[in-house]
Parts: structure tokens; sequence; C-alpha cells
């Protein structure tokens, strides 16, 4: 009963942004896609084409070519639900110009990404001290997250992406909407990569049908990761809402076929992933790749878990 009361006062947190901005758009603060969450969040640099990972950095969707999509199931501190979706697209050697004024993007890429996060059945209790709710209603938030990014013909190995998303807050009776842009660059040599981002530019508005408006301030955070064929490290710095952040993640894969995952951010993140064979059955529908992720991170209020799919095509 404790952790059920518990995880309610912390959900109301998060939502309560009709009476303190502090608080507005804390959807924003959650991790998304369990392979992210597994290396701590440190993933600002790191392009992998999964339809997820936009949400670190808008350049990650981009992949060699074709279709990807991606889903993932979150546990926050074991209470309420947090799941996305995702799908991408990437087209290789697009053209643009007419001849001779002909420039070839190597890689361009689009990809859209739905998230949503709820409690339902919160007790509602009048002013007075009683035993017993007078009802019941809900919570929730949503975000769309619309990414486009691309190589940049003019600086080999480089590339460019921007998030346009889309908030919705339902809490009670009051409801809220608001806008927000992210940009994002990312440039690679051999085996290095790095990354940067900027979230909310110029601050993400949010207006509530109570006329009152906040504003989610705007970040930056740079990264940058060494990968071999077997090994991953990455670092993440940057500063976020009045603070300076780091996030640190390690990555080793056996076989190919199942990679370990430790990472550090505010608490220890453990992840597992597994790619498996693709059986001969799936060749009908063009499945190039599939991959399974697991996150379990500890946090100052309790345990997050993540598990997400991703699919190539």
């Amino acid at each position: 009963m404790f952790k059920k009361i518990l995880g309610i006062f912390i959900f109301l947190l998060m939502l309560r942004n009709v009476y303190a901005s502090e608080y507005t758009g804390e959807i924003l603060n959650l991790e998304i896609g369990a392979r992210a969450c597994g290396l701590g969040g440190a993933y600002s640099s790191i392009s992998d084409g999964n339809a997820l990972s936009s949400w670190w950095n808008p350049v990650n969707i981009l992949q060699k070519e074709g279709i990807s999509i991606g889903a993932m199931k979150g546990k926050e501190f074991g209470l309420f639900d947090f799941n996305c979706f995702g799908a991408g697209i990437t087209k290789k050697n697009w053209e643009m110009g007419n001849y001779p004024n002909v420039y070839v993007i190597n890689n361009i890429a689009a990809s859209i990404l739905f998230g949503t996060m709820g409690l339902d059945s919160i007790p509602e209790f009048p002013d007075t001290l009683v035993a017993q709710p007078t009802g019941y209603f809900g919570a929730s938030e949503q975000v769309v997250l619309l990414t486009l990014a691309s190589s940049v013909p003019q600086i080999k190995n480089s590339r460019i992406g921007v998030n346009v998303k889309y908030l919705r807050y339902d809490i009670f009776n009051v409801q809220a909407n608001g806008m927000g842009l992210d940009l994002g660059a990312n440039y690679r040599h051999k085996k290095m990569s790095t990354g940067i981002v900027i979230k909310n530019v110029g601050g993400t508005n949010i207006n509530w049908t109570t006329n009152k408006q906040d504003k989610r301030p705007m970040s930056i955070i740079a990264g940058t990761n060494y990968r071999t064929k077997e090994s991953l490290v990455a670092l993440d710095l940057g500063y976020e809402y009045g603070s300076i952040i780091y996030r640190l993640g390690m990555e080793y894969t056996i076989w190919d076929l199942i990679s370990i995952r430790m990472g550090i951010n505010k608490g220890l993140a453990f992840g597992v992933g597994l790619k498996p064979a693709i059986p001969e059955s799936w060749e009908v529908i063009k499945v190039k790749g599939l991959t399974i992720d697991y996150a379990f991170t500890t946090k100052e209020l309790g345990s997050v878990s993540h598990i997400s799919m991703g699919l190539n095509f």
C-alpha cells in the first residue's frame, strides 16, 4: 500500500505543471530504448539506425539504407508504464540540384516516434481529512517526435538532424499542449564518433487550459564514443536544467550475438542485448536484422526497467 501511495505521489509531482513549472515536461526527462538505458543514457554520439534513438540525437536514426521499426515498454519505479513506438526510413545517394550543380547526399532519413506514460485510478480526496476517496481520475503525458536527418555533402562523415516534438498533457480536468525543437550533429573519424545535441532550442513553451504557460529550458549535451568490433565505450557531458550532467556507458559483445552493458547516470545501469539470427521464413518480408534489449536502472526514487525490440528491413 505504501508503495502504491508513493508511486501516485511521484507521478503527481511529474504532472503538477499546473502548479509548478519546474516539473513541466517531465516526460522529456525519461529514457527511451533499452540499449541506451543500459549504457546509462550516454547515447548522443551513437548512430545505430534504431527508430527510437532519435530521442537522444536526431542524427542517430541514420543507417545504411532501409526501414526500421522499434517498440519499448518501460516500468518507471515499478509503478507506472512508459511505452514508445517508432518507425524510420533511410535512403542513400539522394540527389539534389540540377546539372552541373548536383549535390549527392549519401544518407537522408526521416522517422516518427510516439511515447506515452500514465497512471489510472488516482484517488481524489476532498479538502477535509477522510479515509475514503470521493472519486478517481487519471493523468497522462504524450510526446510525438518527428525527425529529419542527413549527411553533409561538403563534410565527409558528418551528419546533421532536427527533431520537432509535440507534447500533450492531461491531468484531472486540465490539459496542455506544447511544441519544441532539437538540433543535432555528428562526426565520425575511424573508430571514434562525436555528437552534439541542443534540446528545446529557444525553450519549449507549454500552454495550459488554465491560461498558464510554462517553459522547458534549453539544454546542450556533447558526447563521444570509441568502438571496436566487440566493444564500445561512450561518454556524454552537458548542461541540462541548471546543472552539469555526465553519463558513461560500456558494452561488450560476444559472438556477435549477446551484448552486455553497464552505465553510470546518477545511478547504475545494467543491460543485455540479443541479436539473433533471422529465420529463413522471415526472408519473405525482407527482414535484415532483429534486436532485443533489456535494461535495469537504479534511480533516486526507485528502480526502472525497460525492454525494447527493433526490426530492420
